[in-house]
């Protein structure tokens, strides 16, 4: 069985919010800026939940799912950010959604 301490914790949010910022900051996703009412590096993060997903009964197989809110500079909710890895700590998929 796994099990993360705080220090676990935050550097898997640590690893979100610097996928986070390499996905708005990729040249394929400059139509960002246009998604949202607010420049991008002004965007506030801020830590939703962590949730770890065994694959079948496979013990030492699973995915870490961890999301971020994303916040305007008067802490309205603008969207979340979803970051996906393996058991290794290896970034599998992501998630970018505004409201």
């Amino acid at each position: 069985m796994v099990k993360f301490n705080k220090k676990d914790l935050e550097l898997i949010y640590s690893r979100t919010k610097a996928s986070f910022e390499k996905c708005v900051r990729d040249e394929e996703n400059k139509f960002l800026e246009n998604e949202i009412e607010i420049p991008i590096t002004s965007i506030v993060t801020k830590e939703e939940f962590v949730k770890i997903q065994y694959l079948e009964y496979q013990i030492d197989n699973f995915v870490i799912e961890a999301k971020i809110q994303l916040l305007s500079q008067s802490n309205k909710i603008i969207g979340s950010y979803t970051y996906y890895e393996d058991e290794s700590g290896v970034g599998i998929d992501d998630n970018l959604m505004f409201e």
